[in-house]
């Protein structure tokens, strides 16, 4: 299958470009990385004002860059997309879908994703990885849309057999949103020792200055993380609130390299993940902090747990070239009809 696949350069989507050509398939990549270049802060006023003159920059782009025909146009997270340019591609390509990790209902990137909400039902179908997201989909009449967990690619995140040094007891890697600085700063104040990877925390006023020392600022790629995840005995998963996430790929990422889950508790992973067997949970600081006084000193009950996640990873079959290749078989087979479509995998 000839695949055109769009999205910002990532380490993400060049796993799943990388996977979909190990699946044999011929795919192109049209990087958005400087979708408007035209000026210094034209990306910020995209996210900040629905000026009608971006629409027809959009447009442009695509009417540009895309010439040939392809299967399938696969846009991956990104919301430089608008009605007009759909149709567009439309004549470029037999179906088209989007794939959707981020949240494109809530207010928190302001007017980013409001281009992409004009054309949400042109798509041949949209695959969302956070159950929840099923309400705000009914809520926008969105009409083909399936569920997908967030797969993993086994062949790099995978279980390391060799025994790395622990170096870190406690590790966070993620952004920085207003809540994770209050989380930390009471983990500090009860003298636990941790270390956070990542990028914004400079701009919490409130607590950044007290636990400074321990953080690394600055993005993370996925060798290091890798690293960092074998090197530490607890990991730790919050999620976004401004997102309305209820789970990420770092939950599945974490698991299949056998790395001992500390995770946010959320109705989704508690379905996938059995409590104190496969993950550990918690609803507050000092619900984590009571549990790390209760199993940091147990090594051995730690990596049962540990285990019991990554071989629940393995069972739930989210290698990425499984689930690319299932998300795809079923886009081929849906046919052009005007009601909802939901798949659960």
């Amino acid at each position: 299958m000839k695949i055109l696949f769009i999205g910002k350069k990532t380490e993400h989507l060049n796993n799943k470009i990388n996977s979909l050509r190990l699946i044999k398939h011929d795919v192109d990549l049209l990087n958005t990385d400087n979708f408007f270049p035209f000026f210094r802060y034209s990306n910020y006023l995209f996210y900040r004002y629905n000026f009608s003159i971006f629409d027809l920059l959009i447009k442009f782009f695509y009417q540009k860059k895309v010439k040939s025909k392809y299967d399938l146009i696969f846009f991956f997270n990104s919301p430089y997309i608008n009605r007009e340019s759909i149709l567009y591609l439309k004549t470029y390509a037999k179906k088209i879908i989007f794939y959707c990790s981020d949240n494109p209902f809530v207010k928190r990137d302001k007017n980013l994703w409001n281009s992409f909400l004009t054309s949400k039902n042109l798509y041949d179908l949209i695959i969302f990885q956070q159950p929840n997201r099923a309400k705000y989909a009914d809520d926008h009449n969105i009409k083909k849309y399936i569920i997908v967990p967030p797969s993993v690619d086994f062949t790099f995140f995978k279980k390391n057999v060799y025994k790395d040094v622990k170096k870190f007891d406690i590790t966070f890697v993620g952004t920085w949103f207003p809540e994770r600085g209050k989380f930390f700063y009471e983990l500090h104040k009860k003298g636990l020792e941790f270390k956070i990877f990542g990028t914004k925390w400079d701009k919490d006023k409130k607590y950044y200055k007290k636990i400074k020392n321990k953080i690394n600022l600055g993005s993370i790629n996925f060798k290091k993380y890798k690293k960092i995840v074998n090197q530490t005995r607890i990991n730790i998963c919050l999620f976004s609130k401004e997102n309305d996430d209820d789970i990420t790929e770092r939950c599945t990422e974490i698991t299949s390299m056998g790395g001992m889950l500390f995770c946010q508790f959320s109705k989704t992973m508690n379905k996938l993940y059995k409590k104190n067997k496969e993950v550990i949970y918690f609803k507050n600081y000092n619900e984590f902090i009571n549990l790390y006084k209760k199993y940091s000193n147990n090594n051995s009950l730690l990596n049962k747990i540990s285990l019991g996640g990554y071989k629940k990873t393995k069972f739930l079959n989210l290698d990425e070239k499984k689930v690319l290749n299932k998300i795809l078989n079923l886009t081929l087979n849906i046919k052009n009809f005007n009601k909802k479509f939901i798949y659960k995998f």
